[in-house]
């Protein structure tokens, strides 16, 4: 009797996907990186674009039955816009190029925010739903 050929690692089909789909899913779950960076852009998880077509569609498979999304609580995302005006303040006291800056930055962002309330976060809201209204009437 022949022993079993053993498959090497880099040879199991799939291996390689599941491989980069299981470090996706770390760098977004422990490493709180975004879904979409690891995905798709500039900063896609570097494995991603070395994986044939097949595979690529393989790991955003897995990472999006792995994955639940979900928007941060008020009371983090209050903590975290704390945080960011405190430090915008302690730099705009420090810099008076930043202070220039950051003035100008926010005199325009209450004049949008009307407009983005409205319009953007609307027609971004519709597109989200969209897609999955979509696929449920498709099922």
């Amino acid at each position: 009797m022949t022993p079993a050929r053993r498959i090497a690692p880099a040879e199991v089909p799939g291996l390689a996907a599941r491989r980069i789909a299981a470090d996706i899913l770390d760098n977004v779950l422990r490493r709180h990186r975004p879904l979409d960076a690891e995905l798709d852009g500039a900063e896609q998880h570097p494995g991603l674009a070395a994986l044939a077509d097949r595979d690529r569609a393989l790991v955003r498979k897995l990472v999006a039955s792995g994955t639940q999304l979900r928007p941060f609580s008020k009371p983090i995302m209050d903590a975290c816009y704390g945080a960011a005006m405190e430090l915008y303040a302690e730099t705009a006291a420090k810099n008076p190029n930043f202070k220039k800056l950051y003035d100008s930055m926010t005199a325009f962002q209450k004049d949008q925010i009307l407009w983005f309330r409205v319009c953007e976060n609307t027609y971004d809201n519709f597109m989200a739903t969209a897609a999955q209204t979509a696929t449920a009437a498709k099922k």
